[in-house]
This record gives C-alpha cells, structure tokens and sequence, in this order.
C-alpha cells in the first residue's frame, strides 16, 4: 500500500506505446503498421485522445491532490502554531511534497515529449491528408497543451505551498 497519494491516484498514467519511442521511431511505426494516409491519421488522431486523456486525468488528481493538501496544510500550520508539532513530522511531510513535485515534473516532462512527437508526426503526414482528419488532431493537440499548462500551473502551485511550509519550519 503506497501512502503517497498522488502516486496512488495516478497509478494507470503511464506513456503510450509508439508515441513514446521517440518521433522517428513513432512515424516509422505509423507508416509500417497502416497502409494509408487515412489510416495512419486516425492512429495518430487515437493515441492523442488516449494522451489527453491521460494527461486530463493527471491534471485533474492533480488537482485533487491540491485541495487535499490545502486542509492537511492548514491543520499543519495550526500544529505549528501551537507547538504541536514534531520536527520529524514537519520533515516527513516535506519529503512526501518533494516526493510529488519530482513524480509531477516527471510526468508533465513526458507529456511535453509526447506533445512534440504528435506534432512533429501531424507535419510529416500533411502531404494528402483529409483538412477534417487534420482538424481533428489539431484539436486534440490544442487540447494537450491546455492539459500541459494545467498540470504545469498545478505543479507550480504545489511548489509554493511546499516552499511556504519550508519557511514556516
């Protein structure tokens, strides 16, 4: 039973199959693994869902996690206020926020690859693609972005509850 919460509640996000391989590799097996341009967009257009997806999912326990340490936070500082407080408590608690905000860089870094892969993929499959099918991936690529910059201004925000408890210690 793992006690950090963020690790708990995004055990399933992980990285895609071709995608995270790396743009050469990925583009390689979208071309290999389908026979036409259609079919090699609608693979693309499918991982990038599945990549939202996750990436939504982590902004949103993310977020969650946010809230959550907004109260044990605030019953933290009253502890401190009133000198209930043990350093070795203070401590561990540090270590369990140093321990997301690592786990949260690493996965918003993952995204960011993924992001670039999709969309230096989408520019090497222009030539004779459907203007709907191209719609479709730029959405879903505007959509990772914004759920990039969620989880990058949620990471930010734990950060500085984190730094505000050092300061406080």
């Amino acid at each position: 039973h793992n006690e950090n919460p963020l690790v708990c509640a995004l055990a399933g996000i992980g990285v895609g199959c071709a995608v995270g391989m790396g743009t050469n590799y990925a583009l390689d097996y979208v071309r290999d693994h389908y026979r036409n341009r259609e079919q090699q967009l609608e693979a693309v257009a499918k991982e990038l869902k599945a990549d939202n997806d996750r990436a939504r999912s982590f902004a949103t326990a993310t977020q969650k996690l946010l809230d959550e340490e907004q109260l044990e936070l605030r019953r933290l500082e009253a502890d401190l206020q009133a000198g209930a407080v043990s350093q070795d408590r203070l401590g561990e608690k540090l270590r369990g926020m140093d321990a997301n905000i690592e786990y949260m860089q690493g996965n918003i870094a993952k995204a960011k690859e993924r992001l670039r892969t999709h969309e230096q993929i989408r520019s090497e499959l222009l030539e004779g693609a459907d203007e709907r099918q191209l719609a479709r991936i730029d959405g879903e690529i505007a959509s990772l972005r914004d759920s990039i910059a969620q989880m990058e201004a949620n990471l930010d925000e734990y950060s500085q509850q984190r730094n505000a408890l050092k300061v406080r210690s």
